[in-house]
C-alpha cells in the first residue's frame, strides 16, 4: 500500500528540501540540490572534485526505498542514507561532507520531532525519564531561545542587584536563586523537569501539550534561558516564547516580593520597593475584614487601641508606623494595615457609627486561619470593649 501517510509526507518534505529525484531512477536515487545532475561525472585528473555531484539512496530498516515507500511510511523504522560520488574520489570533499552533514541534521531533527510529538500526548503525567528524553531531543529540533536577565532585591544593599554582576553580593544572589527555585516549583504553571529546569504551561494547558516550553536557570550568567519548540513552526513558537517571557518575569517579580517580605519581617523595616509610593513590588491585597465601630467611638481612637495590642504592636515596622508584618506557621509572610473608612449613608451600620475599621492583608498568597480567623476575632473583641462614650 503506497498511500501517503502524515509521517511519510513529513519525512518526504525533509528530504525534498535538500535532495531531488534523479530522473530515470524510479524515484530511488537522489542528488544534492547544491549540484546539477550530470556535472562532474567524467572528471579528469586535476579537475575540481568538490564540484562533482553527490548522490543518495535510502534504506528503511534493511530495504532500499523509493520516494513512494518513504511517503507511505506507517511504522517506526531506522532510516539509513547511502552516499556516493560514483568513484570520482575515494574521499568526500568538504563540500560533499557539508551536504551529508546537512542531511544528517535534518533527519535527526525529524526523528527528534517525532519523539517529542509522541511525548506531548502524556501531558502533565510526564515522568523523569520522559523529561530526560525530551531534553536530549529538543536541542536537535527547530526551536527558539531567549535569555531573560534577572535582578534581585538584596537586603544588605537595600537595592536591586543584577544577578550577572553581583559586585560582592554573590552569596546573597545564591540565596535569591534558591527563592526563585521555590517560586518556580510552587507555580501552578510549571512542572519540574530537573532541579534547575521547568516545563512551562503558559496557557495552563491540560491534556495533550500543544508545544514544548522550558525554563532553565543559568545561575552562572544570572539568567533564565527559555527554549520553545512548536510543531506548527516558528510563528507559533514565537507567540509562546513571548508568553513564556512574561510568565518568568512575573515569577521573578514574585520572588523579589518574597525577598522583600522576608527582609521586612526580619528587620522590622520596610523597603520603599515594597511599601513606598508607586512601589514596583507592592503585593496585592489578599484579604480584607471590615469591623463596625461602637456608637460615638472615633475611628482614630479605635486604630490607636488596636495597634497597641501586643500581636500588632510587636510587628509594626519602624519606618512605616501604620503597617505591621506577620509570619504564619506556614512560613508565609504578610504585611497588614488598619485603616478607617467612611460608610455610605445607606449602609445599615451608618446609624450606629458613620465609620468602620478595615483590616487589609497584603502578600503573595492567601492568608490562613491564624490571620483570617484568629487575628480578626481578637481585633473584633477589642473593638467591642472600646468605650461607648
Amino acid at each position: 500500500d503506497n498511500t501517503s501517510t502524515i509521517t511519510g509526507t513529513k519525512l518526504g518534505s525533509v528530504i525534498e528540501r535538500l535532495l531531488g529525484v534523479v530522473p530515470g531512477s524510479n524515484a530511488s536515487m537522489f542528488f544534492y540540490k547544491g549540484h546539477k545532475v550530470g556535472e562532474g561525472l567524467a572528471t579528469s585528473e586535476g579537475s575540481d572534485v568538490s564540484q562533482a555531484p553527490i548522490f543518495f539512496k535510502f534504506m528503511l530498516d534493511s530495504r532500499l526505498a523509493s520516494m513512494e515507500d518513504i511517503l507511505a511510511l506507517q511504522k517506526t523504522v531506522t532510516v539509513t542514507a547511502l552516499v556516493s560520488n560514483f568513484g570520482v574520489s575515494d574521499d568526500l570533499s568538504p563540500c560533499h561532507l557539508e551536504a551529508v552533514e546537512r542531511l544528517e541534521r535534518s533527519l535527526n531533527a525529524f526523528a527528534s520531532e517525532r519523539i517529542l510529538d509522541k511525548l506531548r500526548f502524556k501531558g502533565r503525567t510526564l515522568a523523569k525519564c520522559d523529561f530526560e528524553l525530551i531534553q536530549q531531543n529538543i536541542q536537535a529540533t527547530h526551536n527558539l531561545t531567549m535569555e531573560v536577565p534577572c535582578e534581585f532585591f538584596v537586603a544588605r544593599a537595600n537595592a536591586l542587584i543584577a544577578a550577572n554582576n553581583p559586585s560582592g553580593s554573590e552569596s546573597d544572589i545564591n540565596y535569591c536563586f534558591v527563592v526563585l527555585l521555590q517560586m518556580l516549583k510552587s507555580s501552578e504553571l510549571t512542572i519540574v523537569a530537573r532541579e534547575d529546569a521547568f516545563l512551562l504551561l503558559v496557557d495552563n494547558e491540560v491534556g495533550v501539550l500543544p508545544y514544548w516550553c522550558f525554563a532553565e536557570l543559568d545561575q552562572s550568567n544570572g539568567t533564565i534561558r527559555l527554549i520553545v519548540h512548536h510543531p506548527l513552526g516558528r510563528e507559533y513558537a514565537q507567540e509562546i516564547l513571548t508568553k513564556a517571557e512574561h510568565l518568568v518575569k512575573g515569577i521573578v517579580k514574585i520572588s523579589n516580593q518574597q525577598l522583600l517580605l522576608i527582609a521586612a519581617y526580619k528587620s522590622k523595616s520596610g523597603s520603599d520597593l515594597l511599601l513606598g509610593a508607586n512601589a514596583p513590588f507592592a503585593c496585592p491585597c489578599q484579604f480584607t475584614a471590615e469591623m463596625p465601630l461602637n456608637r460615638r467611638v472615633l475611628p482614630q481612637q479605635a486604630i490607636s487601641q488596636l495597634e497597641a495590642l501586643p500581636m500588632v504592636a510587636n510587628f509594626i515596622l519602624s519606618n512605616h508606623e501604620s503597617i505591621f508584618v506577620y509570619k504564619e506557621v506556614s512560613e508565609s509572610i504578610f504585611y497588614m494595615q488598619l485603616e478607617w473608612v467612611k460608610l455610605d449613608e445607606s449602609d445599615e451600620e451608618f446609624k450606629h457609627n458613620p465609620h468602620q475599621i478595615s483590616l487589609r492583608v497584603y502578600g503573595i498568597e492567601v492568608p490562613g486561619h491564624s490571620i483570617k480567623i484568629d487575628l480578626v476575632r481578637m481585633l473584633r473583641r477589642k473593638m467591642m470593649n472600646l468605650p461607648l462614650d
